[in-house]
Formats: structure tokens, sequence, C-alpha cells
């Protein structure tokens, strides 16, 4: 496996944490900011899949990711999870009324032949 993760992340796992952050359909092109996963309530929802999340990681790092998750863990989390599946979290600094803040984008890794495939269905 990988030093990262114990066991082989599936796609029901990397669509849930996809949902924490708001993504309800996975497109190519999606960003948010911090402020976003405030609204968004994504630390409280990346606590309730703390459990299932410690089933992927080694425990050593899952001490480390899932324990005190912030904002910043969140972040780190849908990024190790992108990775995985072939995709990159890229973070840029935009200044708006004199406020600097952090613009996350996610982007296809093209260092990856082919991305792994993941379908996300919306349930009514």
């Amino acid at each position: 496996m990988t030093q990262l993760f114990k066991k082989e992340p599936t796609n029901e796992i990397f669509i849930k944490v996809l949902n924490t952050i708001g993504i309800n359909e996975f497109k190519k092109e999606h960003s948010f900011r911090k402020k976003d996963l405030k609204n968004l309530g994504t630390v409280e929802k990346m606590e309730n899949l703390k459990i299932e999340l410690s089933e992927y990681y080694y425990p050593c790092k899952a001490k480390l990711y899932i324990e005190n998750i912030n904002e910043n863990k969140c972040i780190t989390i849908l990024r190790q999870f992108l990775r995985h599946f072939g995709y990159n979290l890229i973070s840029k600094e935009k200044y708006c009324g004199g406020e600097k803040f952090i613009v996350y984008s996610l982007s296809i890794n093209h260092h990856i032949k082919s991305p792994k495939e993941v379908i996300i269905h919306i349930k009514s």
C-alpha cells in the first residue's frame, strides 16, 4: 500500500470526503475558500467521518491527521484523497478589498496517465 493509507481508499469514502466540502457532483473544476468550509460545516462533517477515515489511515497517521480536526486538516485530508485518485488541490492567493485569502481548486494530476474514475450520484 502507501505510506499514508493501510487500506486502498474506496470511491465511497472519497465521495464522502468530497461531500464534506460541498461537492455533490464531481466536476473537473471546483474551487472554494476556508470561509466556505466554515459555512458548510466541513469540520463537523469530517468529525462524523473520523471512524471511517481511521480504517484507511495507519494509526500513526490517523493520530496526526484526524485528531483535533480543523479547516487546515480538512484541506489536508481532502488533498491526500484527491492525490490518491489522480487529482490535485491547487492553492492560489487572492486579494479582494485589501483582504488576502487562499482559493483552492481541484485539478487533474497530469503526471498520472489516467485518473481513477469517480462517479457521484446525487441522492434525492
